[in-house]
């Protein structure tokens, strides 16, 4: 990458660049509550290779997962048996 590609990704706000996570991986992630409303199926077109199940996840819930962040994950809002 040269720098002026470098400059535009770190002064994009991090909730609107996304990442490609395939399956089984994005499994985990749909027990998140935010999973339907901010990630978008992967599709391929053309020439494009094909992932099965694969999303585009938002980095910033990407590095809150990594983190431990569980404040938005739906077994949490479940109640305890």
């Amino acid at each position: 990458m040269n720098a002026a590609e470098l400059t535009i990704i770190k002064e994009t706000p991090a909730e609107s660049v996304y990442i490609l996570v395939l399956w089984p991986m994005v499994q985990d992630l749909m027990e998140y509550t935010w999973f339907r409303k901010e990630c978008i199926l992967y599709n391929a077109f053309e020439d494009q290779e094909y992932h099965d199940s694969a999303y585009f996840v938002p980095i910033q819930r990407m590095l809150e997962v990594q983190v431990g962040d569980m404040t938005n994950h739906i077994k949490d809002d479940e109640p305890q048996r």
